[in-house]
């Protein structure tokens, strides 16, 4: 059984199709997510430092609920599974990772040339044509959780693009005095 089962958490693709129709009804219709290819790696993630649960290990930390600080090795992760190849032919603009408590997912992160804080990790020296992102999420949450991180996410973009939140600087308090 996979992990989402054999936990019961929530399913996977249930999540993701959820998601993006919240996405596109939360936008106004404005953004219309498109899931183009699936798939379901049975195994756990490479994480930094060059290691990798085990099925023992995992199964004890979710019993204890008690979870190591872990990073994803996502240049490995990229590199594995020709993440970059989809993004350099336009098969993909991003990438929705979803795992398990303990995969060391960021909610997102930004990767090649022009890499910018998305809330996450930022790694330019991915090779790559132009930059990307990937959403990390946890099937022991639900959709509610995955749109809380895309709205992160958009937190931590706007700035870059808008100059920042400084919603204090034209706010005037006058009609409260």
């Amino acid at each position: 059984r996979r992990l989402h089962e054999g936990f019961g958490w929530s399913n996977p693709v249930n999540l993701a199709y959820g998601y993006a129709r919240d996405v596109e009804a939360a936008s106004g219709g404005y953004i219309r997510p498109r899931i183009v290819s699936w798939r379901t790696i049975d195994a756990f993630p490479s994480l930094e430092g060059d290691w990798q649960w085990t099925e023992d290990e995992f199964t004890t930390a979710a019993r204890s609920g008690k979870w190591p600080k872990v990073i994803t090795d996502y240049r490995g992760e990229i590199e594995t599974y020709g993440l970059a190849g989809k993004v350099d032919s336009g098969a993909a603009d991003e990438f929705w990772f979803f795992g398990a408590p303990g995969f060391g997912f960021f909610e997102a992160a930004s990767f090649g040339p022009g890499a910018i804080p998305v809330n996450g990790g930022m790694y330019p020296d991915v090779p790559v044509s132009r930059p990307f992102a990937i959403m990390g999420f946890n099937y022991a949450r639900g959709a509610g959780e995955m749109l809380h991180d895309l709205a992160h996410r958009t937190d931590a973009t706007m700035p870059h693009f808008y100059g920042g939140w400084n919603f204090l600087r034209n706010l005037s308090l006058e009609p409260f005095l």
